[in-house]
C-alpha cells in the first residue's frame, strides 16, 4: 500500500511538474495624456495713441498629434468693430475696427484668431489682432468695450 501510495504522490507530483507556465512573452508600456495648455490674451488694449494690436501667445502648449487648439472670438464684435461705450454716459460711444492684418478688412463675431499646434507657444496660424485708430475728434472720455473669447481642441483640417 505505502508503495502505491508512493507512487500516486510520484505521479502527481510529475503531472503538476509538466503543466505549462501561463506567462506572457511582451509587456505592453502605455501613455496616455490630454492635451492642456494655457493661453495668454492681453487684458486691455489702450486706443489712446492711435491704432494698436494684441499678440495672442501661449506659457504652455502640449497639443496631441492631428489636433490643434482654435480660439476664436465668442462675442464682442459687430460687423467687423468692436464698440467702446462711454463710461458716464452709454449713448455715447465709438467703434474700432478688429482685424487680422494691420489695416485690413473687420472679422467676424465668430474669427478664428489663433492657432496652435503641438508643443508651440507661438500661433501657427494669425495671433495678431489690429485694432483701428478711433476718429480723431472723438469725443473726450472713457471707453471701453469687451471682446469675449473660446478656446476648442479640434481635429486638423
Amino acid at each position: 500500500m505505502k508503495k502505491i501510495l508512493a507512487l500516486t504522490l510520484v505521479l502527481l507530483l510529475a503531472a503538476a511538474l509538466a503543466v505549462p507556465a501561463l506567462a506572457t512573452d511582451q509587456t505592453v508600456v502605455t501613455y496616455s495624456k490630454t492635451s492642456s495648455y494655457t493661453v495668454v490674451i492681453p487684458a486691455g488694449v489702450d486706443l489712446s495713441d492711435g491704432a494698436a494690436s494684441a499678440v495672442i501667445t501661449a506659457s504652455t502648449m502640449n497639443i496631441a498629434p492631428m489636433k490643434q487648439l482654435v480660439v476664436s472670438v465668442n462675442s464682442g464684435i459687430s460687423e467687423g468693430k468692436v464698440t467702446l461705450v462711454e463710461a458716464s454716459d452709454s449713448s455715447i460711444f465709438a467703434q474700432s475696427t478688429v482685424s487680422l492684418t494691420e489695416g485690413g478688412a473687420g472679422i467676424a463675431n465668430d474669427a478664428v484668431v489663433a492657432v496652435f499646434r503641438g508643443t508651440s507657444t507661438d500661433a501657427f496660424e494669425n495671433g495678431t489682432l489690429y485694432f483701428s485708430a478711433l476718429p480723431e475728434d472723438q469725443q473726450a472720455g472713457n471707453y471701453s468695450g469687451t471682446i469675449v473669447f473660446s478656446m476648442a481642441v479640434v481635429d486638423q483640417p
